[in-house]
């Protein structure tokens, strides 16, 4: 793999108040056809001191006042090989047939591990921001901005229907379609106290997210990701999760019942898991955050600092894997019994989880939106405690600084994921693995 890049960029400032900046760039990869190798881009920016000018030097509080705006274009050339939706190892050879030994006892032979894809082309991600950056009194400061990031001809590893692989080659390098982020970012800190022996600051950021897909010319795409159901789709976004939706336990039976469409597509339920098909498969809810955002809080007392920090998230859905194998009844897999008590036992009851079968473990948890859940919460991402050893005594011994503390991450958690004893923190596909309260200790 070779990449070679050529670049230029030009600045200008007058009078310290207005600024133009703009670059050039020229990329030439080996992971694209000689006719697709070069891709050319750009970027362009200004911004306006508004607080230096005439109308605005009496105004004392207002330490700064600044408009800025630019837009820009950036090529990628990564592609990563997936599976089931889950991301595998980074592909060298993008455009190129690529073959592998396969020797039958004595006789020389090869197969196929990936088909040539010559008209694969740049990504090209075209993205423009908007911002107000202001400062008062010397203490508060913030920055209010709104930004719009493209995905054009996106790199996509998409899988191929079992009938069409042959050899090692499941799928192809494709370039898949259009992809738009867009959202707000807001910002806001300040210095709370400012003493020569004490001071706090804290610092906060909300940021929102749009995440839509604007093109897709191959058509809708369904693909699973650790038994969880997603579909591609223009107007959606690229975790959209997609899958049947349970109607609860059967009293009678213990087994769960799903909504499945009928007669003139009138829904109806089923336990027979066997006549749910995609089309009774339902859009649930994103794996993306609407909002997220944190809050920190730093101080510094005569040598100790402290800082801690509280991140939250809202919006989203996860789909809770390990709540699925904590709840059910199987060999080597360990059961929480918090979690397990409104569970089916007996004909009559009216219970969330269905019955447990340890010969039929496969029958009594499917795939379906069951597992599902709205994944709002609020965590305390970081605790730092410090101390500065004082220099006149480090001077002695020949050392400039030396700093001792201790660091501890999610530490507390708050939200629903946290009754199941899941981490709230999963992968973009939204599957989850289980966290922990980490500590670090350093000098």
């Amino acid at each position: 793999y070779a990449l070679v890049s050529y670049f230029g960029k030009l600045d200008y400032n007058y009078a310290n108040k207005y600024y133009l900046s703009g670059s050039v760039r020229r990329d030439g990869s080996s992971r694209f056809h000689p006719d697709n190798r070069w891709g050319n881009f750009f970027s362009a920016g200004l911004s306006w001191k508004i607080s230096s000018e005439d109308f605005l030097k009496d105004v004392s509080w207002l330490t700064n006042l600044s408009y800025r705006a630019s837009y820009g274009t950036t090529g990628n050339d990564k592609l990563i090989r997936g599976e089931n939706g889950v991301a595998g190892a980074e592909i060298l050879y993008g455009y190129q047939g690529v073959f592998s030994a396969d020797d039958l006892y004595t006789r020389p032979g090869l197969r196929p591990s990936a088909i040539a894809t010559p008209d694969l082309i740049w990504e090209k991600n075209k993205q423009f921001n908007t911002a107000i950056d202001f400062s008062l009194f010397n203490r508060v400061y913030g920055t209010i901005e709104y930004y719009t990031r493209s995905a054009q001809d996106l790199l996509y590893y998409k899988l191929w229907p079992l009938s069409a692989q042959v050899g090692l080659v499941d799928g192809e390098n494709t370039n898949l379609g259009d992809l738009r982020n867009s959202g707000f970012e807001f910002t806001l800190g300040a210095d709370l106290i400012r003493k020569d022996d004490f001071k706090w600051k804290i610092d906060a950021n909300l940021s929102t997210l749009k995440n839509e897909i604007t093109y897709l010319p191959g058509g809708e795409i369904t693909y699973n990701n650790r038994t969880a159901g997603y579909k591609l789709a223009k107007g959606k976004s690229l975790y959209e999760y997609f899958m049947v939706k349970n109607a609860g336990v059967n009293p009678e039976t213990g087994n769960m019942q799903y909504w499945v469409r009928g007669a003139q597509d009138a829904w109806e339920t089923t336990e027979d898991y066997s006549k749910v098909t995609t089309e009774d498969y339902q859009y649930i809810g994103s794996a993306l955050p609407k909002v997220y955002g944190s809050v920190t809080n730093s101080f510094n007392f005569k040598g100790f600092d402290l800082s801690f920090m509280f991140y939250y998230s809202l919006g989203s859905k996860m789909y809770d894997y390990s709540y699925m194998e904590r709840t059910a009844l199987r060999g080597g897999v360990g059961v929480i019994q918090d979690l397990v008590g409104d569970r089916w036992q007996k004909p009559g009851d009216d219970a969330l989880l269905p019955k447990w079968s340890n010969d039929d473990y496969a029958a009594t948890r499917r795939s379906s939106d069951f597992y599902i859940f709205n994944n709002d919460f609020l965590r305390l991402r970081n605790v730092t405690f410090g101390y500065n050893l004082p220099k006149a005594s480090l001077q002695r011994i020949g050392l400039g600084s030396v700093r001792v503390f201790v660091s501890g991450d999610n530490l507390l958690t708050f939200g629903a994921a946290k009754n199941r004893y899941s981490d709230p923190e999963t992968g973009l596909s939204g599957n989850n693995y289980n966290g922990n309260a980490d500590t670090d200790n350093g000098i």
